[in-house]
């Protein structure tokens, strides 16, 4: 009879198939204090390719329930998430509700249905904000993922909670609590120096960040961008108010047009407009995306190809630069890079894949 396992992809033994596992972590909990930055450490086996939220965040209110709930809604709670690598590199490092927004662009069939904020009087009510942090630059396939069966590597989940004030406008006596519940999806497969190790998908570092917040002049405004790495998405999160107040309020019609500039001459996106800029991504991503959304998509295909990424090679690319026009200077933007570069951690499994190859070639001419 025929086994559906037998072979795994080609080429692969039915021993060499790298089997998907689910396990949690840990929970971080709302700190006494109110407010603050939490850390967990992340378990130092096998390969790591994401990590889910489940937040367990409560809201206990009196007679009277809070008002002027924040924009970023469930997601309020969180001021910011971020992994940590040997407490330096920060592959992703977004606010709560950035982060809904960005796992949106990045799986195109994902739909934050489950969240909701109840707000019943004179009880507990239990919000519902579950998160993906994905560690890879596609939900199809590994490329990007984290050997953390390497001990030398530290990554640390670390939950910065906002406080109840930041949450609503008007708080009421009311209490914010609770904790996330982290959960861990990894594979197990052979070392990434060793034959079907997973040394092409560690090989590449990701980085996912807000690069700058900044508040737009009533016509033109500038922004240059980092060169040296590989574009794969620029996203612009468009909003009033301030991220980390109760009177955060992301928008559409912040903005009238915008342009991406290299080398002050090759224009890629051209005094594109509000319109044009949600219509293409109604046809990537079979979807409005969230209000105040405008990305520059160099992956845009699913399944994800290498066509349309952006390199910004320094002997090539002079200056990269965001051009915006805004008729407010009462508007805000976040600029959300995902870049890409050859990972320094990777680079001592390639030199010891390399050793392995020479002795296997070696042993085999003897």
């Amino acid at each position: 009879m025929g086994r559906l396992a037998l072979g795994g992809r080609p080429g692969e033994s039915p021993v060499q198939r790298p089997q998907r596992y689910v396990t949690p972590v840990g929970q971080i909990s709302y700190p006494s204090a109110g407010q603050g930055t939490v850390s967990l450490n992340l378990p130092q086996t096998d390969y790591l390719t994401g990590i889910d939220l489940i937040g367990h965040v409560t809201v206990t209110t009196g007679a009277t329930a809070p008002t002027g709930l924040s924009g970023a809604g469930a997601y309020a709670p969180y001021a910011n998430i971020a992994v940590h690598v040997n407490g330096g590199r920060t592959p992703f490092n977004l606010p709560g509700w950035h982060a809904n927004v960005y796992y949106q662009i990045h799986d195109h069939d994902y739909i934050d249905a489950l969240a909701s904020t109840p707000l019943s009087t004179s009880t507990t009510n239990n919000w519902v904000n579950p998160l993906r942090i994905p560690l890879t630059f596609s939900p199809r396939n590994e490329l990007g993922c984290w050997f953390t069966g390497d001990t030398t590597l530290n990554l640390s989940l670390a939950i910065t909670w906002n406080p109840i004030a930041s949450v609503f406008g008007t708080v009421n006596s009311a209490t914010l609590g609770g904790y996330t519940q982290v959960y861990r999806e990894y594979f197990t497969a052979p070392n990434p120096d060793q034959p079907y190790g997973w040394l092409n998908q560690i090989s590449y570092y990701r980085d996912l960040e807000v690069y700058t917040t900044q508040q737009l002049s009533n016509g033109i405004t500038n922004i240059l961008l980092p060169i040296d790495q590989d574009y794969v998405r620029i996203i612009l999160i468009f909003y009033t108010g301030s991220v980390s107040s109760a009177n955060f309020a992301p928008a559409d019609g912040l903005y009238t047009n915008l342009s991406l500039i290299v080398n002050t001459k090759f224009r890629l996106w051209e005094s594109v407009e509000e319109q044009e800029i949600r219509f293409q991504q109604l046809r990537d991503y079979k979807r409005l995306l969230p209000a105040g959304t405008a990305v520059l998509d160099f992956s845009r295909l699913d399944p994800m190809v290498r066509r349309d990424i952006l390199p910004t090679d320094p002997t090539s690319a002079k200056e990269l630069k965001l051009s915006i026009a805004s008729t407010s200077s009462s508007n805000f933007v976040d600029v959300i890079l995902e870049t890409s570069v050859d990972s320094q951690f990777a680079i001592k499994w390639i030199q010891a894949a390399a050793q392995n190859q020479a002795a296997a070639a070696k042993a085999a001419g003897s």
